[in-house]
């Protein structure tokens, strides 16, 4: 089954990241904590703090959690220092910059081998952090993971957060894919600050790291799929189906494993190949929308109409709000003659912030119809 190079970008954009679109959630930013020892030697801490938190509220369907390398991005662009941060006045223009409503900054010593934390919610509005949204915790470095766990549930705790069976699930399958090897995990966070940069020297840097990680734990499925990330980034694209077929075959495997990796073969045109982790994904969890979605695709790559909204469309049901599920079931609708339908199901992908003006000018799905009436102004009141 041939991939045309369209449907393979398509599908290359959904690797490393998806963009939330929920309304009515808590949106928050975990910054990077300050060291406040000032010692070089603690500082992979400081990414190693809000990564893991990040990681851990990132699994609760109520709260929308700001992607840490959107954050390290603004950060840097901003100029913002880490000093900047212990500003209210400039922690709430770091807020507003990340249209987040609540920021979680923090700091950190380390004496004797032990650490001591102190993180609080500002509110991005008012500037004011709440008394229940102040949290102190002191561990030893060796039990670095307990730390993570009891900070994430002090912060849920505060937002009077109910965690479901499934969402606790969620948690404990990160702390699953950790590691509980200190030095691990300290190469682990080293090779994500490098990875941040994406320039060749750096990736290469952070390729080492999560190398030496998993020389140290080579069940570290967090390592093992960062590492297959920046061999993606390095376009080492074989050596990273190599590592998701490592994590196939461990007990960490989830939905998200097979959907990068069928992702991983489309690109490789290896069409028959990303089907069966695609519907692996499903299997593992038939509530999850993005292997519907990629099915689909690859689905209306090959003309087969029928099947492709019927993968659409059950992805459309689990996340209704997506722009870019609905855009298709349109685009299906106009292949197979449902002008009416087309138009109907392109409005509400444009009320829902379909935003992609070029691609909807120029997709010969609509090459018919373009200069209609109703299709200029549908341009007109969304884009111009």
């Amino acid at each position: 089954m041939k991939m045309n190079v369209y449907l393979i970008f398509l599908l290359c954009g959904s690797i490393i990241a998806q963009e939330e679109t929920k309304p009515q959630k808590i949106t928050i930013a975990v910054l990077p904590f300050e060291n406040i020892t000032k010692n070089a030697e603690e500082d992979w801490l400081s990414s190693g703090l809000s990564e893991q938190i990040t990681n851990g509220l990132a699994k609760i369907n109520s709260l929308k959690v700001v992607e840490r390398a959107q954050m390290e991005k603004v950060l840097t662009e901003q100029n913002f220092q880490l000093s900047d941060i212990a500003d209210p006045n400039s922690s709430v223009k770091i807020g507003n910059v990340l249209s987040a409503g609540k920021l979680l900054v923090g700091s950190y010593q380390v004496v004797n081998e032990t650490i001591s934390v102190t993180a609080r919610i500002v509110d991005v509005e008012t500037g004011v952090v709440d008394e229940k949204h102040t949290f102190t915790h002191q561990e030893s470095l060796d039990n670095i993971f307990e730390l993570y766990d009891a900070l994430i549930q002090d912060i849920l705790k505060s937002f009077d957060v109910k965690i479901t069976k499934k969402q606790a699930s969620k948690i404990e399958q990160l702390k699953k894919s950790g590691t509980k090897n200190a030095k691990a995990y300290e190469f682990y966070t080293k090779g994500l600050a490098s990875y941040q940069f994406a320039d060749e020297k750096n990736l290469k840097q952070a390729r080492d790291y999560f190398k030496k990680a998993l020389s140290k734990d080579k069940k570290y499925t967090d390592a093992r799929k960062a590492l297959a990330n920046t061999y993606i980034k390095l376009s080492e694209l074989d050596d990273a189906i190599d590592e998701y077929e490592k994590i196939k075959k461990s007990k960490d495997a989830d939905e998200e494993t097979f959907n990068t990796l069928g992702l991983f073969y489309i690109i490789k045109n290896k069409g028959n190949k990303a089907i069966e982790n695609f519907e692996k994904a499903i299997q593992i969890n038939p509530g999850f929308a993005e292997p519907y979605y990629n099915l689909g695709l690859i689905y209306l790559n090959d003309n087969q109409l029928d099947n492709a909204l019927d993968k659409f469309k059950k992805a459309e049901v689990l996340d209704p709000d997506n722009p870019d599920y609905l855009y298709q079931i349109a685009c299906v609708h106009m292949l197979t003659k449902k002008e009416y339908d087309a138009f109907r199901v392109l409005e509400e992908a444009l009320d829902n912030g379909f935003n992609k003006k070029e691609k909807l000018q120029k997709d010969k799905v609509w090459e018919q119809v373009r200069f209609q009436e109703k299709f200029r102004d549908l341009i007109e009141e969304y884009f111009e």
